[in-house]
């Protein structure tokens, strides 16, 4: 099980023996001090930047939430935690929120759980009879590992979330961290850039004229091929 494209933050001392168990994994972890601002974390997850957080103290989970409303972001924050970002460890203020959390005692098998949790997640699809992973900010190819923004790569999952669906440029704006920019304009960007980023794989991504985006995949059952065009 390796995490490879999963950035986790964790809100400990550095060197917290959770951090070392997920870069065994392979995640990338941010430490963030007890201390660190909390303005740092919330933009993290509300732009999609970590896909999960452990929290090592209950009570830096409370002040998030706390600080988020006071700052406007509240609806933002909770609608992260709710869909794409994983809150792990002492996560409690989440769970009374009826928001799912991974809450757990902080301890050894809170990488582990985490990790599997984040495994989860992935998506897998075959296209031109090659097997890819869509996991975190990254798309596994066999070996190889292609790293996205987390923008491209919130279009890539929205897409492999049902491999040959057609997904409409405005419903693409809802599920990927676009920021500011969450029209049709953006959307295309984003997927301009997704292209770019997969180089000899940038067929994998088609457009449906008129009406948005799809992966070749294969065996699709939303197969509009008398639409596709390669961009």
């Amino acid at each position: 099980m390796t995490l490879t494209g999963y950035t986790v933050a964790v809100t400990a001392p550095q060197q917290h023996l959770v951090t070392v168990h997920l870069r065994q994994y392979g995640a990338k972890v941010v430490e963030l001090p007890l201390q660190a601002p909390l303005r740092q974390l919330i933009r993290m997850v509300i732009k999609r930047e970590v896909h999960a957080v452990c929290f090592i103290n209950a009570d830096v989970a409370a002040a998030l939430v706390d600080f988020a409303g006071r700052a406007g972001l509240r609806a933002d924050l909770l609608a992260a935690f709710a869909t794409d970002v994983l809150a792990a460890g002492a996560a409690r203020p989440f769970t009374e929120l009826a928001i799912p959390a991974l809450w757990m005692e902080v301890d050894g098998e809170l990488a582990r759980l985490v990790a599997m949790a984040l495994a989860d997640r992935r998506r897998q699809f075959t296209a031109r009879g090659i097997r890819f992973v869509s996991q975190g900010d990254a798309l596994l190819v066999g070996q190889t590992s292609i790293l996205l923004t987390p923008a491209s790569a919130g279009i890539m999952r929205a897409l492999s979330d049902d491999p040959g669906a057609t997904r409409s440029r405005a419903t693409l704006a809802q599920l990927a961290p676009l920021g500011r920019r969450r029209r049709g304009s953006g959307v295309d960007l984003a997927v301009s850039r997704l292209r770019t980023a997969l180089g000899d794989y940038s067929w994998l991504v088609a457009t449906v004229s008129r009406r948005g985006y799809q992966l070749r995949a294969d065996s699709a059952e939303h197969d509009d091929a008398d639409a596709v065009t390669q961009a």
